[in-house]
Formats: C-alpha cells, structure tokens, sequence
C-alpha cells in the first residue's frame, strides 16, 4: 500500500495535494498547461496506481493547470521514432494507464478547466465531471498525426457517444465543445 508522503512529489507532471482525505491530482508541465508526451504518458500510470493504493485517500479530484486541461502536443521530439522496444514500452504503459485509473476505488470527480486535447477519455472516466465553458474534447493524438486511435480513447468514446459518432469524432479530429 502506498503512503501520501512516498508518491506526493514523485511526479514531475502532477502535483498532489490532500487535506482530510481529500486529494487533489493537479496535472502541468513545468508549472503551466499540461503537454501530454512520454513524461506524462509513464508517469499517470503509476500516479494512478498510488494514489489508487493509498487507503488514506477518500475522494480524488482531478484537474488541469491554467486555461487548459491538457493542451495540444508539446514541441519537439515526443515519439521514440521506429523504436519497436520503446512502443511496447508505450503500449504497456497505456494499458496500465486506464486499468490503473479504473482501479481507483473511491469517488473521483474531474474539474475540467479548458480544452482535453490529448488523453481527454481520462476525465470522461470520473464519477463526476464538471466542466468550465471552455471545455472542448478532443483526440488530437492519434488519428490526426497518423496514429490509430488507442489509450482507451477508442473503446470509451463509442460508448459514451454510440458507435458511429464515436468513431466519427476519433476519425476525423473533431472537437466537441462541453456546451
């Protein structure tokens, strides 16, 4: 079992914070907006994975930093290229990513900030989600940069918009904006 004052600054992209059993996961990159890439993607697995273990944790809220939830893509080098290794790596870790999110086993509630661009089946998985104005989802991960959809994304979005506006919103980048 995992103990608060082991994992809570083990992670360079999520900030925790808990008082009374309440813990908050705030999600960043450097302080800002979070820029979903390989840091993010090996480290929620296993934040998800304490913060799931943790007995002393009652609720979870999750949230963005900033105006955004987890803006677009970061700059720079943040694929492994032909790297058979390191994409079994990321299958591996993505796998793990939702069953150990789905393993939380107390209520979780997302804050939404502002726009889910990358990984925005993560907040849609909570118990409770509250949405600010500029909320907007988005799968700008995978099939718009020639990817197939994964990380759950394609097994969570048919389901809470039906099959074929699903795979409509997966297939085409679309963005659906929380009003």
């Amino acid at each position: 079992m995992a103990k608060f004052e082991d994992y809570a600054n083990k992670y360079q992209t999520v900030r925790m914070e808990r008082r009374n059993g309440i813990l908050q996961m705030t999600f960043h990159t450097d302080g800002g907006s979070l820029r979903w890439g390989l840091v993010p993607h090996r480290e929620f697995t296993f934040a998800f994975a304490d913060v799931g273990s943790d007995p002393e944790n009652k609720v979870i809220i999750m949230t963005g930093t900033g105006d955004e939830f987890s803006g677009p893509r970061p700059e720079g080098n943040y694929r492994p290229g032909g790297n058979p290794r390191a994409w079994d790596r990321i299958y591996w870790e993505g796998k793990h990513l939702l069953q150990n999110l789905l393993d939380i086993e107390v209520p979780m509630i997302a804050a939404i900030n502002g726009p889910v661009l990358r990984h925005s089946e993560l907040p849609l998985l909570c118990d409770i989600v509250l949405a600010s104005d500029t909320a907007e989802f988005q799968d700008s991960a995978h099939f718009p940069t020639g990817l197939v959809p994964g990380d759950g994304m394609h097994m969570i979005y048919p389901l809470l918009l039906g099959p074929n506006r699903g795979r409509y919103f997966l297939l085409t980048g679309q963005i659906i904006p929380a009003r």
